[in-house]
């Protein structure tokens, strides 16, 4: 970065577009580039009204700082912005220059004295240096000098062509017409002559004929569309009506009444039935013809009238049905007797099939039915969703226009869940053993959207709750988390309340159920579980909208600091940034704190005092007030220090990850690379684990664009950032440009791994808070701390949550939960009204239709087993041990393929199961270190043929490489 004159006091950038130094918040950065707001004016300017900034691009460094700095000076004051004709005309004029000076010049050698030179203020050194004769004429020596003579005109023109063909192409563009809707200056373009009055007429007359044409095709559409929804209504009116009168007419006593209004309901549906065939007809005659389209007869009926017509003829035939004499009832003989009496063994039969399924059910009785009933047979909600039904409960919010969404009862769920997975059975077990039945509620919630989310309506966003414990062993499993409550956003904003005032009461609902205990059945025994405290768990701006923070909103964005502000704003003595980098500077938001601003909301008597204060002290009033953090029934449940920040959303999802990588990108094309060298890279062998996103794909040309963060989602930038981080240090290793972005990767690297570490033992996690500072400190040094964001201050906190709860948690197992809603659950419901309460009934049945067995966790064998007595004798085992292709336990698989790391110099490759007796080992080939590779990334050579047995106690807390290279010569892995 250019250094800025000690001339210019405050200046700490220089402009790469006018040269001049500007102070940080003059402008915008990024990564090394920066450029201040006149110039960002001047260039959108350009932007907009050609449509490109390609002539810009063909100027030298000085003729580019020239322009912009003139540009400025000869500005007109017109609304505080620059006018389009003051750039045009300097852009215009400095084109023309540089055209003259390279392209429309022509050379004249001209014979003149050596005094009419001087005269012109030619130098008489430079004249000399020319050939020169004796003029008889001038009886004087007279010098030839060749003189360029500027076509100002011809080059003037040029440019004038070349810019105002631009502004065509871009109002073309814009979908703008000359001289109308214009918002700035009217453009230099060539205008049409005044137009004849016939012309006039006739486009006035053209532009009728079309307004006519188009109100014909409306109404034509309107009408086609109202016959075409009559027809299924009236067609079905019409059959049962035919058929009920068929069979009036084989009876002798039917209700004269009743028959005369079936006749004529029918008749009317008859005729409404035609005309609307017609139209349909006729209209998708229109749609083929290229000539003018004739208006369609109005029908004599509408969407009402065919629904009151369908209610008559429906009312109609129940009258006259129930006219009809009834069959005498046959006695009913004994179910044993009457078995006997066929022939049987006298057991009762079944009434249904065994292999028949509702749906088939209902088609029978809708074909039996002559009235059409029985086609909604089991659609009930509690014959559709037998046992998620039982449990679903509902809250209304206080006021009016109340939101009511519903929720699962907590004590039921854990029970039912209980019973039916010994998975979750076993872990529970776990837990109250080390928690002595006293655990903590853990509750995330976050927005999921089954549809377009480029889409500008989203009527099937969702915000989903899950709950679990944060004692179970497993977090990381799937069905640890059980489905909540589900309430869809639109419902949320039209009736006016909160997310925060939805957890609230939700909360409050749950502690009513569960003051006095949870009780679960583990095997034959009972147990009684207490929950002692409850943690919020999401992303921060997941927590701000359940807490009532302002998040980057205020001038304090984070609610678990008093004395940090946004970036950017001046800070008084006692308060810092986000971009501080230590901790011990931070000072703790306190429970009695948050109380004082809640009393100092309290007494804001006006609403522009209250809107400061909120913007000031970083939290919404109103929201703080309804949120679970204000009320008298949770606060031995729910603290300031229960807003447990998730460490996947600081990093992986759109976090710390994806920004760094774009970064890192936009440093490396500016080095003169390109993507195509990683990706030839990655293309020598890299290969992902099953159910990983595979290398080639995460680094794709539409991931990684320049001066753009990394697009890829949390699993693509999980496996993207190893991959970068081991090519910088086998491709990039000693390139002085690319240095400090190396350090930086580096260092995330390590922070990510730790992260990762810490999840399965959290005194790995130690070192969290080290390594955070010093990739902070390298990612400052490479790109400046004007592009840190919040959340780098958010993850400062995760050190200190995992002292205070002993755990690490994220949200990786919720982002996955959200694809079953979004695959199967979401897009099947089309119904808006009830939407979430269908959605959490079909959750919360998935979820407690599915076994997992207890051995998931305590150890069980992964394929078949064999015996190989070969085998087994030179492992020195039982003759009858078998061999498969791995183990599960702690719910991880250790499978033939997978490597595994067992201390700093032994890493092996499993190669399958055994079990001999009750002892049940890994199979492992032992990978020795090459010498001469590097320590930081070595390669690993396999042994050809020594085995050994790896007894499966020591696997816990052990996790499989997830990238692997292999070639001829050895293999190299990562995390």
């Amino acid at each position: 970065m250019e250094v800025v004159p000690a001339a210019q006091e405050g200046a700490h950038y220089v402009c790469r577009l006018c040269g001049n130094g500007y102070p940080d918040s003059s402008g915008r950065l990024h990564g090394k580039s920066f450029t201040c707001w006149t110039c960002l004016n001047i260039q959108q300017t350009i932007r907009r009204n050609l449509g490109t900034t390609a002539p810009l691009s063909e100027f030298s460094t000085e003729e580019t700082h020239a322009f912009f700095q003139k540009v400025p000076e000869t500005k007109e004051e017109k609304e505080g912005k620059l006018s389009w004709t003051t750039v045009r005309g300097q852009l215009l004029k400095v084109m023309t220059q540089r055209h003259l000076s390279r392209f429309a010049a022509k050379v004249d050698v001209e014979e003149l004295p050596l005094g009419v030179y001087e005269a012109r203020g030619w130098k008489t050194e430079i004249v000399e240096r020319f050939p020169k004769e004796w003029n008889a004429q001038y009886n004087d020596y007279i010098y030839k000098v060749p003189v360029r003579t500027m076509t100002w005109e011809e080059a003037y023109e040029t440019v004038n062509e070349t810019i105002m063909q631009l502004e065509k192409e871009a109002a073309q563009k814009r979908g703008k017409k000359d001289g109308k809707g214009e918002a700035g200056p009217s453009l230099d373009l060539p205008r049409a002559g005044p137009e004849r009055k016939e012309d006039k007429s006739e486009k006035k007359a053209e532009r009728e004929a079309a307004s006519q044409a188009k109100k014909i095709s409306t109404g034509n559409q309107k009408i086609a569309s109202t016959a075409a929804n009559a027809l299924g209504p009236l067609n079905s009116l019409e059959t049962s009506l035919s058929k009920v009168l068929t069979k009036a007419d084989a009876v002798s006593q039917e209700d004269s009444a009743a028959k005369q209004l079936c006749q004529e309901t029918l008749d009317k549906a008859k005729m409404w039935k035609q005309r609307a065939h017609a139209a349909v007809t006729r209209h998708e005659q229109d749609k083929g013809s290229a000539g003018q389209v004739e208006a369609l007869e109005s029908l004599p009926f509408g969407a009402t009238e065919v629904k009151t017509l369908c209610k008559q003829g429906a009312e109609a035939t129940k009258e006259l049905k129930a006219s009809f004499p009834k069959r005498e009832a046959k006695a009913k003989a004994a179910p044993k007797e009457a078995a006997l009496a066929e022939g049987g063994d006298g057991v009762a039969k079944r009434r249904r099939m065994k292999g028949l399924s509702a749906a088939d059910c209902r088609e029978v009785i809708h074909l039996l039915r002559e009235d059409d009933k029985g086609v909604h047979t089991c659609h009930r909600q509690e014959q559709k969703f037998p046992e998620a039904s039982k449990m679903m409960r509902q809250v209304r919010l206080p006021g009016a226009n109340g939101l009511v969404f519903h929720y699962n009862s907590l004590p039921e769920l854990v029970y039912e869940k209980t019973l039916r997975c010994p998975l979750f059975a076993t872990m529970m077990k776990e837990a109250m053993k080390v928690a002595n039945g006293h655990l903590t509620l853990v509750i995330f919630s976050d927005e999921a959207n089954p549809g377009n989310i480029l889409h500008g309506r989203h009527p099937r966003k969702t915000n989903l709750v899950y709950a679990s414990f944060l004692e179970l062993p497993c977090l990381f499993v799937d069905s640890m988390w059980l489905p909540l409550s589900a309430q869809r956003a639109d419902d949320v904003s039209a009736h006016e309340t909160s997310y925060a005032e939805i957890m609230r009461h939700l909360l409050e609902a749950i502690y009513a159920e569960t003051e006095c205990g949870v009780p679960i059945c583990i095997g034959s025994s009972g147990h009684l579980v207490f929950i002692d405290r409850v943690l919020l768990l999401n992303d921060h701006e997941g927590l701000r909208s359940v807490s009532g923070a302002k998040g980057s909103a205020g001038m304090k964005s984070c609610c678990h600091c008093s004395n940090v502000l946004s970036l950017g704003r001046p800070c008084p003595p006692g308060y810092t940034d986000i971009s501080e980098m230590s901790p011990s500077k931070f000072v703790r938001q306190t429970d009695e704190g948050l109380m004082d601003i809640r009393n100092h909301f309290a007494m804001c008597t006006t609403k522009k005092e209250k809107k400061d204060a909120e913007t000031m002290l970083g939290w919404n009033a109103d929201n703080l007030e309804k949120s679970a953090l204000a009320s008298p029934v949770l606060q031995h449940w729910i603290r300031l220090d229960s807003l447990y920040l998730d460490a996947m959303h600081e990093y992986h999802s759109c976090g710390m990850v994806a920004q760094e990588l774009g970064l890192w990108y936009t440093q490396l094309k500016d080095c003169g690379y390109t993507l195509e060298i990683l990706q030839r890279w990655v293309a020598i062998g890299w290969t992902a684990s099953q159910g990983d996103q595979q290398p080639h794909l995460v680094c794709s040309d539409k991931l990684f664009k320049y001066e753009m963060d990394y697009r890829g989602d949390a699993s693509a930038c999980r496996i993207a950032l190893p991959l970068v981080w081991a090519f910088s240090i086998e491709v990039l290793h000693g390139d002085n440009a690319m240095d400090d972005a190396v350090q930086s990767i580096s260092a995330l690297y390590a922070v990510v791994r730790c992260l990762q570490r810490a999840k399965i033992f959290v005194s790995q996690g130690e070192h969290l808070l080290a390594l955070q500072c010093k990739h902070l400190s390298a990612f400052q040094k490479a790109y400046g701390a004007s592009v840190m964001r919040p959340k780098a201050h958010y993850a400062l906190h995760l050190s200190e949550q995992m002292r205070k709860w002993h755990r690490l948690i994220d949200c990786h197992v919720g982002e996955r939960k959200h694809r079953l809603f979004k695959r199967y659950v979401g897009p099947k419901i089309s119904r808006l009204e009830g939407y979430a309460k269908s959605v959490l009934l079909h959750l919360t049945e998935m979820e407690l239709s599915g076994y997992e067995p207890a051995e998931r966790l305590l150890g069980q064998t992964i394929g078949v087993p064999r015996e190989h007595p070969c085998m087994a004798k030179r492992l020195k085992l039982q003759t009858n041990a078998t061999f498969s292709s791995g183990f599960e336990i702690g719910c991880v698989s250790y499978q033939n393929g997978a490597y595994l790391r067992m201390s700093q110099d032994c890493y092996v490759e499993v190669q399958g199961g055994v079990s001999s007796g009750h002892d049940k080992y890994l199979l492992v080939a032992p990978l020795h270190r090459e010498t001469k590779s590097m320590m930081i990334f070595p390669k690993w050579i396999k042994s050809s043929t020594h085995l050994a047995l790896l007894p499966i106690e020591r696997l816990k807390g052990q996790e499989p490489y997830r990238l692997i290279r292999k070639d001829a010569t050895g293999i190299w892995l990562l995390r």
